[in-house]
């Protein structure tokens, strides 16, 4: 799934930058490029974010079309069955 690679992608992009902050934090206090960076990070974390959401989204989607069918399936099997039971005709007759 292209959605799903993207979101990869983007979380890994994600933690290389949060490393890269966490091993550099001496080096941005000395030369002062915290701001810079915090920019890079942001964008990564929105991105990140927003890949996830949409990863989210087409799960719901596809949860919530199962849930339909199965609760189809089974409103479709009451009504047979009470229709049959009206009908007195309890069993089915495989022979």
């Amino acid at each position: 799934m292209k959605a799903q690679e993207e979101s990869q992608d983007n979380l890994a992009d994600m933690v290389s930058l949060f490393v890269e902050y966490v091993k550099g934090i001496p080096v941005l206090k000395v030369f002062g490029g915290k701001g810079m960076f915090r920019d890079r990070l942001d964008h990564s974390v929105s991105e990140f974010g927003e890949s996830s959401k949409n990863i989210s989204r087409l799960a719901a989607v596809s949860v919530g079309r199962y849930t339909f069918l199965i609760e189809l399936a089974f409103a479709l099997m009451a009504t047979i069955g009470l229709w049959w039971t009206q009908q007195g005709n309890f069993l089915f007759s495989l022979i």
